[in-house]
């Protein structure tokens, strides 16, 4: 319950975390306020103020129709602003949106240390939502119409979960923008879902992908984000569909900066791959075969264009570690497909456009990819 002294409410729909007796001071458990506060916005459909502190807590239940949002001061390397900090080793993990319909999470930094400087627990997500059955239907006139979840994250930091950090299974309808989601133990954003933008966004030195999706999934749209340091790859998607991957840059991959592949019987099919800059991709830091030494892999693909890319080789930064990648797109297994237009200026080391067969030769054109190959004991 809020304290008797304060008003709960710093307006009719803005509700404070702190009168209701969250602290903020990293130590105390704020759990229990803080989702006091939540549950008295959601009559509201209000919104739910972090002021600046450091929230320790275990999992949060979102609910519907409610706005968490806090002073979004959070750095590239610190916590800063309204930091949120998991305390619990055995959560599934902090922020539970499921079946939280038009959840908003603004301006809050999420933190998945421990006290020892390590990821807490063991696959522990940051935000997640479990929503394996079917979708429930509002009320007439609208009880033919399936809900959409509407979920969006805004200008938030998710950093240093044992699992992913964002964890969205059965997803429909979503936005990622402006936020930073990073040095992850899993994904940075796990998708198994439909409809979804994730823009202007750091997916960075997660240990699976920046961006990964394994089963089902489609009508993504990928556009100016910064996917760097990713020890699996930058993009990996198997089976998916309907996607636009434009204007990303995709830096010093572990494996390749997009790799597309069959989900058993399920191509990935329907996709637009333009104006994305790949940065020495390929780093091989998990061994996943020689095929993961490239830019970009196609393999078993259906109606996917790949055209006005650049590429380049490179190495770690300081001017360490080995260059790479070997080469620059691989592909298999095409049916009518687009390679072309694409610069490979220093584009790899040992081929720039790789045909492991396969393909129909009838329906796909592959031309036009300019560029050279690296030589990088040249300038040493």
């Amino acid at each position: 319950m809020p304290d008797d002294s304060t008003p709960a409410r710093l307006s009719d729909h803005l509700l404070n975390v702190r009168q209701f007796g969250a602290v903020g001071d990293g130590q105390t458990d704020d759990t229990h306020a803080i989702q006091a506060a939540i549950d008295a916005a959601t009559a509201l459909s209000g919104q739910v103020y972090f002021p600046a502190g450091v929230y320790a807590c275990s999992t949060i239940q979102l609910k519907p129709h409610v706005t968490l949002t806090g002073c979004a001061t959070w750095t590239y390397w610190y916590y800063k602003g309204s930091v949120v900090k998991l305390i619990d080793p055995t959560a599934r993990c902090l922020f539970d949106a499921t079946g939280a319909i038009g959840v908003v999470i603004d301006g809050l930094a999420l933190d998945g240390l421990g006290p020892e400087g390590q990821q807490l627990g063991s696959g522990i997500h940051g935000i997640m939502v479990d929503d394996t059955l079917p979708k429930q239907r509002p009320p007439w006139p609208f009880e033919d119409v399936v809900r959409e979840d509407t979920l969006r994250i805004e200008r938030s930091l998710i950093r240093n979960f044992s699992g992913d950090g964002v964890h969205l299974a059965g997803i429909w309808v979503f936005t990622i923008r402006h936020s930073m989601i990073a040095n992850n133990l899993e994904n940075g954003v796990y998708v198994h879902g439909y409809d979804g933008y994730i823009l202007d966004c750091w997916l960075g030195a997660n240990h699976k992908a920046g961006y990964g999706a394994y089963a089902l999934n489609a009508a993504i749209t990928m556009t100016a984000n910064r996917i760097e340091w990713n020890h699996a790859g930058g993009i990996i998607i198997a089976g998916g569909n309907h996607y636009n991957i434009t204007g990303n840059y995709i830096d010093r991959s572990g494996g390749p900066g997009i790799w597309l592949y069959t989900n058993g019987a399920e191509s990935c099919s329907q996709f637009a791959i333009t104006g994305n800059v790949l940065h020495r991709s390929g780093a091989l830091w998990h061994e996943r075969g020689e095929i993961a030494n490239s830019h970009m892999v196609l393999d078993g693909c259906r109606g996917v264009v790949v055209t006005g890319n650049t590429m380049s080789v490179g190495q770690d930064d300081d001017q360490q570690g080995v260059f790479t990648p070997a080469y620059g797109v691989t592909y298999t297994q095409l049916r009518h497909c687009i390679i072309r237009d694409n610069v490979l200026y220093e584009g790899a080391l040992r081929q720039l456009i790789r045909d492991l067969g396969d393909n129909e030769e009838t329906s796909i054109i592959v031309r036009d990819n300019i560029g050279s190959l690296a030589k990088p004991e040249a300038s040493e």
